[in-house]
């Protein structure tokens, strides 16, 4: 399976800032294990290791092992989705919700927004106050309520597969026809001036009422045994904090995201002078639409590794292709895309979500190189390509390849329990790109002779460069 790059694809790499140096004899001179060694240690270790490595200008696999071993891929799973969404939506696609009064009532149509972050550009509070204004220039100042329609977002709100027993955490947030910040809420814990640490609610912008309390400790550590979650609409606070702690940070995944959205629009409504009451003018007016980019979802998905952004973006996917925003619409809608990309699909390929938190997915390593390299093919490469995680820079690699391969490595990571993933590009000089992908599986039991995944990543992509090719 090769595909030979299109021209001008190079200067694309350029564009979103991968840093060619000097000379590439000497980091071709760097010392180091060959990739067949490390392959060995690492399934000498009990990591069954899958890699395949690609010369982008000419087609040919420089090196390749395991490569069509289904693999679990954990989040490498987002780089099918994220091929996909671009296949099937279009660079230029936006998310949008449509707003419009019928019968005095808001009526609020969803699109499947992924982007209402506060703090951004698209955030609740900048939708809400163009929602104001709309109101204000139909001279509608009092409404008779708020319906929220979902269309078709509707069934589960987290994929088969994915750890009951996490759900309140954060990278397990719920999807849906009405969700703000990622599904997530945001908190500040610090202490107060009386026995009681104080909560301060950052996100999302709604009335959340807190019960329970955490009280604070002199013993500092067990002044970090403290739980907060959300429950029907109230913050649940438990546990201690150290009285003299510089404040906390808490994000956790909600469990009522419509109602926290409902309620969110409605304060801001309120806190705009508007009114709700059974005898509101029976108003019929088209209000506004808000909209938000595919490329900022994609961003949050790839870079940063949001699980909600990837599974939230497919439902979208669903709903556009297949009238289908269900979990599972947007998986069909995925293996349709992909479908259309590559071609005819392998047997062993099994998609159940697009984050790659379920255990239940199978892709390989070859699969995964072909896709990158017709994606690199693609009227999409150069977006893609600044999606990505850039090694010692920023994203989910910021903090590895901080040494030579600064700035010539993107790539998307993976890990889950028992799995550890990486797959994207290394530039070896302004002429030479590699495409690889690099499945390690390995028991969830502990190992003490086992590498470190990671670093034995690095050392691999690094070992890519002394490839003959």
């Amino acid at each position: 399976m090769a595909s030979s790059s299109p021209a001008g694809y190079n200067p694309a790499m350029q564009a979103v800032g991968i840093r060619v140096l000097s000379t590439l004899v000497w980091l071709c001179a760097l010392p180091g294990q060959s990739l067949q060694a490390l392959v060995q240690d690492a399934e000498a270790g009990g990591i069954v290791t899958s890699v395949v490595v690609r010369d982008l200008d000419s087609g040919r696999d420089l090196f390749r092992h395991r490569a069509e071993r289904p693999m679990i891929p954990a989040s490498n799973q987002k780089l099918l989705a994220a091929a996909a969404l671009w296949s099937g939506l279009g660079q230029g696609f936006e998310f949008s919700t449509e707003f419009r009064v019928q019968e005095g009532r808001l009526m609020v149509l969803s699109g499947g927004d992924p982007n209402l972050l506060s703090e951004t550009e698209y955030g609740p509070e900048a939708m809400f106050a163009q929602l104001l204004e709309a109101l204000e220039g139909v001279d509608q100042h009092s409404l008779r309520g708020i319906e929220l329609r979902p269309g078709t977002f509707t069934g589960p709100t987290r994929p088969e597969g994915w750890p009951q027993n996490q759900f309140d955490r954060s990278y397990c947030a719920p999807t849906g026809a009405f969700v703000l910040e990622a599904g997530c809420f945001r908190a500040r814990i610090y202490p107060g001036e009386a026995s009681r640490a104080r909560i301060q609610i950052l996100a999302p912008p709604a009335v959340i009422p807190v019960e329970g309390k955490i009280d604070l400790s002199n013993d500092k550590r067990k002044g970090s045994r403290f739980n907060l979650v959300e429950r029907g609409g109230s913050l649940r606070a438990s546990g201690s904090y150290y009285r003299k702690g510089q404040g906390f940070m808490v994000t956790a995944a909600v469990r009522e995201p419509e109602l926290l959205y409902r309620r969110a629009m409605q304060s801001a409504l309120e806190g705009g002078g508007l009114s709700f009451s059974p005898a509101a003018p029976a108003l019929d007016a088209e209000l506004m639409v808000w909209r938000s980019p595919l490329e900022a979802a994609l961003l949050a998905s790839l870079k940063d590794s949001s699980n909600f952004h990837a599974e939230q973006s497919l439902r979208v996917l669903g709903a556009e292709k297949r009238a289908d925003g269900s979990l599972r619409g947007g998986v069909l809608a995925m293996r349709d895309q992909l479908q259309s990309l590559m071609g005819k699909l392998p047997d062993s390929l099994q998609l159940v979500d697009g984050s790659g938190l379920s255990r239940g997915n199978r892709v390989s390593a070859d699969f995964l190189v072909e896709l990158i390299d017709r994606v690199l093919a693609s009227s999409y490469a150069e977006v893609f390509l600044a999606s990505l995680a850039q090694g010692g820079v920023d994203g989910t690699l910021e903090k590895r390849f901080r040494g030579p391969l600064k700035g010539r490595v993107r790539a998307k990571t993976g890990t889950i329990n028992g799995v550890s993933s990486l797959s994207g590009v290394v530039q070896v000089s302004s002429g030479k790109i590699r495409v690889f992908s690099i499945l390690m599986n390995y028991p969830l039991k502990a190992n003490r002779g086992r590498p470190n995944p990671r670093a034995t990543q690095d050392k691999m992509v690094a070992a890519m460069l002394r490839l003959e090719g």
